[in-house]
């Protein structure tokens, strides 16, 4: 895979996440175009730089995302939860990526649902962990099932807007210079 267009492509789908995808908006959940560029290098990446590049995105949301806010007001970066939560759904995810093909629009979205889940599920589970010890949630007032449901209604958002952006980011595909997945074996059949 082709770091340097993954880590731009990442950039601009965690800016356009908090800005333009706003538009999108559902009640608290927006869909989010780093779960799909995540999914589409999760499908076609080998395991190692898939696992990889899920955890760099993750550090990015972690970077660009703050959460949480101090009593003073002041915004608190906390790198770690959604590291460990995309690392968690890419090893989740990897798994069973070879039930789905490559190029269909419904497998994408199949797999930004279940990567998206994934990761509402590790990110909540994280929070919640320091939660215990800390007192500070994202959530705020709310409940910690209130933020894991945010979460799934993001992955279905997610997944509707994953169906209709396939075309477009497959067509860059020699660009990512993904790796052959499968190696030939020598044999008779040559």
């Amino acid at each position: 895979m082709n770091w340097p267009v993954f880590l731009i492509a990442s950039l601009i789908a965690v800016a356009l996440d908090g800005s333009l995808v706003q538009v999108l908006r559902v009640g608290d959940a927006s869909p989010s175009l780093l779960m799909f560029v995540m999914v589409y290098a999760l499908l076609n990446a080998s395991k190692r730089t898939a696992l990889r590049a899920a955890m760099v995105a993750g550090l990015f949301v972690d970077l660009l995302s703050p959460l949480l806010t101090d009593a003073d007001g002041s915004t608190v970066v906390i790198v770690g939860p959604h590291l460990l939560a995309f690392a968690l759904g890419a090893a989740a995810f990897l798994s069973f990526r070879n039930l789905l093909y490559r190029k269909s629009p419904l497998a994408l979205a199949f797999g930004c649902v279940i990567f998206a889940l994934l990761v509402a599920l590790g990110t909540t589970t994280v929070f919640l962990l320091r939660s215990m010890f800390t007192g500070d949630a994202p959530w705020g007032d709310a409940t910690a099932t209130g933020y894991l449901l945010v979460g799934f209604a993001r992955a279905g958002l997610t997944a509707i807007l994953a169906a209709f952006l396939l075309p477009t980011l497959d067509r860059s595909r020699a660009l990512w210079a993904f790796e052959g997945s499968g190696r030939l074996v020598g044999g008779a059949a040559r």
